[in-house]
């Protein structure tokens, strides 16, 4: 499969805004939305506010006919074959039920969002390979992930040399490119030494089954950093057999051996706390200066494989000695007891207050009753990264 990859820094994604690339006019993927007709269905156990969510998308396109219908868990997949034979499919479907969502994902006839909701909607959107205008729901997808009112802004922060801004890119684009195949390939000499581990592939079959088609639209949308640090904030246009939409990614690559590498890689998530993510790191006002003395930090509580509780959350506390961070951060993983990997990294940034060398705060992580391991990060002005070891705690509840 071929990965077609366009990368321009600081701009809004040509492909979603209709802008003019190298001398050619790009489509406009929110078109349909513009003067058409949307049908959505919704089965949600939780509180789901469809009038908003109308009243937002009518906002941007004040002319689209909008209609949406909520159905019980058990009312959806009747409701859809139904609608198949009257031939009066919606265009989209969201289900918050793996109960609805696996059986209608294996029939082969629909294609779920390939990134996430800012609104934050905890499930899965869909939208039907034969509705009446599939371009209709493409465009509700984009819609939901990103505004088309959206722009990426300058980084505070640029102290990269022309040089190592374009090594920053090429180095990013080819770790989005390694997703573009099964099994996937991440490219070992882009990734620095202490990068932690996950699993590759299930990140790729999050999107899409195996052996599935997929095209990638890539695009660095903002860099930060000076010589020794940078930040990226991506975007990716992904079109495949079971999968639409824009993944939002986010990397932190530090300079090793002369050369960039990623040391962090969070794959995808909400744009809101991917722009969270980037605004955070952006706003310690790195400099040009030389690395003082040596740091290290070192976790406290819990102990390494200590049984803990989500629910109330567990304190965890750490210790900063020598050359003091400006932002510290705590990243985070959980283990599939089943798939026997590790999940992508999360990452929460801590403010560093002043002249406290022990931090102690709730743990910000935990996705279920499993095993999770944690890290802490230190990030000064200069640059520098000091990470501490790994530990790993075991959720209960």
């Amino acid at each position: 499969m071929r990965v077609f990859l366009r990368v321009a820094a600081w701009v809004v994604l040509g492909w979603s805004t209709g802008q003019v690339l190298a001398g050619q006019r790009t489509p406009d993927r929110y078109e349909a939305l513009r003067d058409g007709k949307l049908t959505f269905w919704v089965s949600s156990r939780r509180p789901f506010d469809g009038d908003g969510l109308v009243a937002e998308l009518k906002k941007d396109y004040p002319k689209l006919q909008v209609q949406w219908q909520a159905f019980p868990p058990n009312a959806l997949l009747p409701a859809i074959d139904t609608a198949r034979q009257n031939g009066t499919l919606p265009d989209a479907v969201f289900a918050d039920n793996a109960a609805q969502e696996r059986p209608l994902m294996s029939s082969g006839r629909m294609r779920e969002m390939a990134g996430r909701p800012r609104r934050g909607d905890r499930g899965w959107w869909m939208v039907l390979k034969d509705a009446p205008d599939g371009k209709v729901g493409e465009a509700f997808l984009v819609w939901l992930e990103q505004s088309p009112e959206w722009k990426a802004g300058l980084s505070a922060t640029q102290l990269l040399t022309s040089a190592d801004e374009a090594a920053v890119q090429a180095v990013a684009k080819g770790v989005m490119e390694a997703f573009g195949s099964f099994p996937v390939r991440p490219p070992q000499d882009a990734l620095d030494t202490a990068v932690s581990t996950f699993a590759w592939n299930w990140v790729r079959l999050n999107q899409m089954r195996e052996g599935g088609k997929q095209s990638y639209t890539s695009q660095i949308e903002k860099v930060g950093g000076n010589e020794r640090l940078a930040y990226v904030l991506a975007s990716t246009l992904e079109q495949g057999e079971d999968s639409f939409g824009v993944l939002h990614s986010f990397m932190v690559l530090r300079k090793e051996d002369g050369g960039w590498r990623v040391l962090l890689l969070v794959p995808e998530g909400p744009l809101p706390t991917i722009e969270q993510m980037f605004a955070t790191i952006d706003s310690i006002g790195l400099k040009r200066d030389a690395p003082k003395g040596s740091s290290s930090v070192t976790l406290l509580a819990p102990g390494d494989g200590e049984r803990v509780t989500r629910f109330p959350k567990t304190e965890i506390a750490f210790e900063q000695e020598g050359n003091p961070g400006e932002l510290y951060g705590v990243e985070s993983q959980y283990f599939d007891p089943g798939r026997k990997m590790w999940s992508p990294s999360l990452m929460y940034w801590v403010p560093a207050k002043d002249g406290a060398r022990i931090t102690r705060m709730e743990e910000p992580f935990g996705v279920g009753q499993q095993p999770h391991r944690w890290r802490v990060w230190s990030v000064n002005k200069a640059g520098v990264v000091t990470l501490s070891e790994w530990r790993t705690i075991d959720f209960i509840n």
